[in-house]
């Protein structure tokens, strides 16, 4: 069956912002490695207070990939609103990586896990725009 010209440029456009948001998630995924590995690290100590920390980026993800069908639905404009999580993001990352020093380490790594998320949203919004 043949697809009018419309219908072929938006089915280049999706793939095009899929493309870009493997992209921009991988690179937020090897930004935030070290905490990424550290929130591992922690979950696997056993230390029952912090045990279920690391479900947090995996339920993000999660909530992602159940809704596939919505978030991947063509016509998403507006990528400039991802300027906002990004600043968030940094606000988030700079006051984690300032008071490493001053606070212990659970503090530093909430505020890193924090930014990655609000990074990972940045990333998201920047590649296919929000609606």
């Amino acid at each position: 069956m043949r697809m009018s010209l419309g219908q072929d440029r938006s089915e280049r456009l999706l793939t095009s912002n899929r493309w870009r948001w493997f992209v921009l998630s991988a690179l937020t995924v090897l930004l935030f490695t070290r905490p990424l590995i550290d929130l591992s690290l922690l979950t696997l100590e056993g230390d029952d207070h912090y045990s279920h920390v690391g479900l947090i980026p995996l339920i993000f993800l999660y909530l992602i990939w159940s809704e596939r069908e919505r978030v991947f639905a063509g016509g998403r404009t507006k990528a400039w609103v991802a300027v906002f999580p990004a600043i968030g993001a940094l606000v988030l990352a700079t006051a984690g990586l300032s008071g490493a020093g001053q606070t212990d380490g659970y503090d530093h790594l909430s505020f890193m896990i924090e930014a990655f998320v609000v990074a990972y949203w940045a990333a998201f919004v920047l590649a296919l725009g929000w609606k």
